[in-house]
């Protein structure tokens, strides 16, 4: 079974301490792509990711965040159940989307 999650982060920094930078965001899609996910990231503060790893929790993901890239950014885990969406987005990023968002036959 396909696992979907959405990573947040808040770059805009309503309390600049906690705000994540590009480096730091960097750094996140280096840890997701490391875990050998596929990661979905066209807009700044947003990342999906699939997994089929059914142990894997919002939790753990959150705190391995914390550890490979700082304590202190703002960053919300969610699992995402249904995988509806609709967008406005760049044509190139579409096929990721269609090819590991779409909804389990």
């Amino acid at each position: 079974m396909t696992r979907r999650f959405a990573i947040v982060t808040d770059s805009a920094g309503s309390r600049p301490d906690h705000a994540a930078t590009a480096n730091q965001r960097d750094m996140l899609t280096g840890y997701l792509e490391g875990k050998g996910w596929p990661v979905w990231h066209w807009l700044e503060d947003l990342w999906l990711v699939v997994t089929s790893d059914e142990t894997v929790t919002v939790l753990q993901i959150r705190e391995e965040i914390q550890e490979a890239v700082s304590e202190t950014i703002n960053v919300v885990v969610l699992e995402v159940a249904n995988s509806k969406l609709a967008g406005h987005l760049p044509k190139a990023s579409v096929p990721w989307l269609r090819t590991h968002w779409k909804e389990d036959t």
